[in-house]
């Protein structure tokens, strides 16, 4: 979308290197990267492994192998308690926005590739992987509904929350007439524009029932990960010892809760868009032009008499009336280049509203990248820096908690030493790179950005392998239970 006020410097870095801001294929090229970290890793574990050998332990530190659980914690019982938490939180944490509706322009393989259920696939092999990029994305996306309020709100606008918000920036919402507003800054400037008559509280109940999930799903989630995470820090109290794989549970847990907490209002599951029905429509027109004179007015009317929707792809299209087209998005920008061919560039210009969130990826359609801000730049900062504080904290914690641990193979305490290291100095490398993309924002800062992605999940990888190789012998007491937990705290799976 056009603008008349310059771009803010954060997200440069990828403006400059993404060609049209297609984010889509970003995601898919850091998909790939986690594959291909997969055999990588491996092959090197290998190698490293046969360096080593099976590490023997002294009486004083009894370990065992498999353990059956009739009675007490067993291996399957701390592997399915912990699988099933991270599954819970990983997959409600994953609101996928309202899917647009495909071009018959568009490649059918990438169709295939972006179907609504592969995408979120996508996202949850990325929550998976780095559970604090859905922190960043739910910094963002909060950010966005909030700014999308107060625009409201200045707009003097009653019963416009938070949820309609989230929804609009979701591209929720589409006319009668087959637009369709695929962000939410479309929806607000046709609202600034067109001011309708809307029941808001209507709204709400709609995309109430439409939201697969709710309030009450989302706090159960946090009381049963909430209840884990107590657990085990009795455990640690206790002086009892836990399991990688039961602190790596607890790593996703904090990165639920966060995103959770972003995401409380936000609707979950929602396939459809809601149609408003409204009764006043004026003159799109009529706010991008500037008129001097009663001839200009008499040219503007006449022009707009030829302007066609534009579809998908942001081309005008004039075969069928707007009403028939059900493709049809909501787009300012092929307004401007049929103005400039019969009308006086100096008077037609695209004049936004002062205070409408800006974007700091105008052509982007994938979130969080296309979400919009009162102030891009710190917005962007917030969420960058937090999100990297929490991906720091995650590798923290992995090394405090086993820096010592010696593992079945003599190789893998270094390993694991390097590899929480690794999680803790990839994200304080990327809050720097926020800040260099101010003074430079070239390839070779791209080409490290996307190497720095490249060993983040290498680590990350490599992790996991040591978490599932560690059931061949964990010290004895793993299998205690702590005494209150198991008999007076309700579980849910």
């Amino acid at each position: 979308m056009d603008r008349l006020y310059p771009l803010p410097k954060a997200g440069s870095l990828f403006r400059q290197n993404l060609k049209h801001e297609n984010f889509e294929k970003l995601l898919l090229q850091l998909f790939l990267i986690g594959l291909v970290s997969v055999p990588v890793t491996i092959v090197a574990l290998t190698f490293v492994f046969r360096l080593g050998h099976t590490t023997v332990f002294p009486p004083s530190d009894p370990h065992s192998g498999w353990s059956d659980s009739p009675d007490t914690r067993g291996s399957f019982n701390v592997i399915w308690i912990c699988l099933s938490t991270i599954f819970t939180c990983v997959y409600i944490s994953v609101h996928v926005g309202v899917a647009a509706v495909k071009s018959v322009n568009t490649d059918r393989t990438w169709q295939i590739i972006t179907l609504p259920a592969l995408r979120k696939v996508y996202w949850l092999l990325f929550n998976i992987f780095a559970p604090e990029l859905m922190v960043l994305v739910a910094l963002c996306e909060l950010q966005s509904a909030i700014a999308g309020v107060a625009f409201m709100k200045r707009r003097k606008v009653e019963g416009w929350k938070i949820r309609h918000a989230f929804f609009a920036d979701m591209g929720g919402f589409k006319l009668a007439n087959g637009v369709e507003f695929r962000k939410g800054t479309d929806f607000y400037e046709w609202f600034d524009q067109e001011r309708p008559e809307l029941n808001f509280h209507e709204i709400e109940t709609d995309i109430r029932d439409r939201s697969k999930a709710n309030t009450v799903l989302k706090v159960l989630t946090c009381l049963q990960a909430s209840w884990f995470l107590i657990e085990t820090i009795m455990r640690f109290g206790e002086d009892l010892p836990v399991s990688e794989l039961e602190v790596t549970t607890c790593t996703y847990i904090v990165c639920a809760i966060v995103t959770y907490g972003c995401w409380l209002r936000k609707p979950y599951g929602v396939d459809g868009r809601i149609t408003l029905h409204t009764t006043t429509t004026r003159n799109i027109l009529s706010s991008q032009v500037i008129v001097e004179s009663p001839v200009d007015a008499r040219e503007v009317n006449r022009i707009s008499a030829y302007l066609s929707p534009v579809t998908a792809e942001g081309t005008a299209s004039a075969e069928l009336p707007l009403r028939t087209k059900p493709s049809t998005a909501f787009s300012w920008r092929s307004l401007s280049p049929t103005l400039a061919e019969v009308t006086d560039p100096e008077k037609a210009r695209f004049q936004p509203p002062e205070d409408l969130p800006r974007p700091l990826f105008p052509n982007a359609t994938t979130t969080p990248f296309n979400r919009a801000y009162r102030n891009p730049n710190r917005s962007w900062f917030i969420a960058c820096h937090i999100s990297s504080c929490v991906g720091a904290f995650i590798g923290i914690f992995h090394a405090v908690a086993f820096w010592n641990t010696r593992f079945v193979n003599t190789q893998g305490q270094w390993i694991w030493r390097a590899c929480s290291l690794t999680q803790v100095a990839v994200p304080v490398a990327l809050v720097f790179v926020t800040f260099i993309e101010y003074l430079y924002c070239g390839i070779f800062l791209w080409g490290f950005l996307l190497f720095l992605a490249l060993v983040y999940c290498i680590a990350r990888t490599a992790l996991f392998a040591l978490i599932w190789m560690s059931f061949k012998s964990l010290p004895t007491d793993v299998y205690r239970n702590v005494h209150w937990s198991w008999n007076f705290v309700p579980q849910w799976n």
